[in-house]
């Protein structure tokens, strides 16, 4: 895989600037999909579902198939576009059972309460601030009934780990078949607070040897400990009632990958 060149100013994206590869990248991951319906299945949910963060319907699309009624929100309008046109291939009695929102995770509202919300891998990290993942914790309270869950979901973070890291991937368009080169870096902010994150991707032709389209997209991720995602809830007003480590449902212990948060509101 080439090196990554420096960016051209108007080559950089902000994150759902990948909207259209998206759901390539991630074809094969839905172990948190299966994970959420079992937990909707024991907590006994039936009403409807918000998922925070939505992007292309990777998670909402499956539970809308599924029977549940499902509101997706999230705030661009590139994935958003993408998650409509996804909702199209849904049989016609499951397409009403999902609708689409562009709303700001800090400050969305809507007229009625839900049954349940999620918010999925990582989406909760996209508010690096403090105040604003309260803010959005929140609304997210304003908008549950006493009793009714929150699920959590964030990468475990590893305050000791490198302050920088990469990695390489590549992966297919299904029809189209072009190849799409990525390089992703990671840095841990100056304050440690966050992770800076650039994904450059390159698109070649199905040869695999023309580049068709070069860029990065860039955003921060707050770095969220088992803590303080359970006092950021207490403060919102939810008490925490099971944590897991990864999407079995295994232990939140020393080491998990993942740190999930089941909470329920008071």
């Amino acid at each position: 895989m080439r090196a990554p060149q420096p960016p051209r100013p108007d080559a950089v994206r902000p994150y759902g600037g990948q909207s259209q590869i998206y759901d390539a990248e991630y074809r094969a991951f839905d172990q948190d999909v299966d994970f959420l319906r079992e937990r909707l299945w024991r907590r006994g949910v039936v009403g409807e579902l918000l998922e925070l963060g939505c992007g292309t319907g990777r998670v909402a699309l499956p539970l809308a198939a599924a029977g549940y009624k499902v509101t997706g929100l999230d705030i661009s309008a590139p994935m958003l576009r993408r998650a409509r046109t996804r909702r199209l291939a849904l049989p016609a009695d499951k397409r009403a059972n999902l609708r689409l929102s562009r709303q700001d995770m800090v400050r969305f509202r809507y007229r009625r309460t839900f049954g349940a919300i999620l918010a999925p891998f990582g989406a909760l990290t996209l508010l690096a601030d403090a105040a604003a993942r309260a803010a959005c914790l929140a609304r997210c309270r304003a908008h549950l009934a006493v009793g009714s869950p929150i699920w959590i979901d964030v990468a475990a973070a590893l305050p000791d780990g490198p302050v920088t890291r990469s990695f390489d991937s590549s992966f297919r368009l299904p029809n189209i078949g072009h190849m799409i080169e990525k390089h992703a870096i990671q840095r841990r902010s100056e304050d440690g607070v966050a992770i800076e994150i650039e994904y450059h991707y390159r698109r070649l032709d199905a040869t695999g040897t023309r580049e068709l389209d070069a860029y990065i997209v860039a955003f921060r991720l707050a770095l969220l400990d088992e803590s303080t995602l359970i006092d950021e809830l207490d403060a919102a007003g939810f008490d925490v009632v099971d944590l897991f480590g990864d999407w079995s449902g295994g232990p939140s212990v020393a080491g998990s990958p993942r740190c999930i948060v089941e909470a329920i509101a008071r």
